[in-house]
Parts: C-alpha cells; sequence; structure tokens
C-alpha cells in the first residue's frame, strides 16, 4: 500500500528554495520602504500636536497652584522657553 502524498510540498524535486524566497524578500523589501513614510508622517503629527496644543506641560506637572518662580525654574530647565530649533535634550526634572 503507497502512503498518501502530502499536499504541503508542491515543489518538485528540480523546483529551486529561490523561486519561493524572491517574493518573500519583495513582500518584505515593499513593507519596509512603506514603513518609512508611516513613521515619518506619525511622528511629525505626534510633534505638531504636542507643541502645538493649547497648554503649558509645566503647569501640567506643577499644578496650577505652582509658585511663578518654580514654574519659571522648570521651564528653563526643561527649555520650553528656548526656541524648537535651538532645544537640547533636558535632564530629567
Amino acid at each position: 500500500m503507497v502512503p498518501p502524498q502530502s499536499t504541503q510540498n508542491r515543489r518538485g524535486p528540480g523546483t529551486p528554495v529561490v523561486s519561493l524566497t524572491v517574493p518573500i524578500l519583495r513582500y518584505l523589501l515593499t513593507r519596509l520602504l512603506y514603513m518609512v513614510p508611516v513613521l515619518w508622517l506619525v511622528v511629525s503629527v505626534v510633534f505638531l500636536l504636542i507643541h502645538l496644543v493649547s497648554g503649558d506641560p509645566v503647569t501640567q506637572m506643577l499644578g496650577e497652584d505652582a509658585a511663578s518662580a518654580n514654574m519659571r525654574r522648570h521651564c528653563n530647565q526643561l527649555l520650553w522657553n528656548a526656541k524648537i530649533t535651538r532645544r537640547q535634550r533636558a535632564p530629567p526634572v
């Protein structure tokens, strides 16, 4: 009695493995290339939302009852009063 042949092995004995890997590599490369503009768009939207939304992050952190001297000190420490192009990585509060 001959065992039934598996339907999973559709490659014949002379079919190279490369014929299966080229479409997979093309698919992965396409997905990676599409990821670049999507990632740029997401980063840009988040950046704009953070910088254009009304409200002050220092006020959110310290509360509205905080002293103005503390608020100024935290603004200077976090560089919120500097231009966006001149900001550097601020040390943690």
